[in-house]
């Protein structure tokens, strides 16, 4: 029960507590405190506790691009494209001929930069 009638001392449960449903999935206890129950006031105060933890952030590695050795990559970057003939006047057709050479020089490049650009380590006190 919520309330005590005023005049007759009934206890009723009048009030309506709507909440979603990862409210309900985080909920642990809700009760009312009768013994708490303010002076002149017909509602019990109601006590409501929520699991509120919030999982932690895995710290992922990022690129750093201020410590790349930049000549080293761009000569790394242009044979590699080179390779692939990706440097060369290319005569797109299609669609599909379009995505082969996006996915192409996507791919290229990805691969220069993982092979060439160090990981930082992020500070702890840094703001995620």
């Amino acid at each position: 029960p919520s309330l005590e009638a005023s005049n007759i001392k009934n206890l009723t449960h009048p009030d309506n507590i709507f909440g979603t449903k990862g409210f309900l999935e985080r909920l642990i206890s809700c009760s009312t405190l009768p013994n708490r129950q303010p002076s002149r006031a017909d509602h019990f105060p109601i006590a409501t506790t929520f699991n509120l933890e919030l999982p932690a952030v895995k710290d992922t590695p990022r690129c750093n691009f201020r410590m790349v050795n930049w000549p080293d990559f761009r000569d790394a970057l242009k044979s590699a494209l080179q390779a692939k003939h990706l440097l060369t006047t290319i005569s797109i057709t299609d669609a599909v001929a379009f995505e082969q050479v996006r996915t192409d020089l996507m791919d290229t490049i990805a691969n220069i930069v993982q092979e060439h650009v160090p990981l930082s380590k992020p500070s702890p006190y840094s703001k995620q």
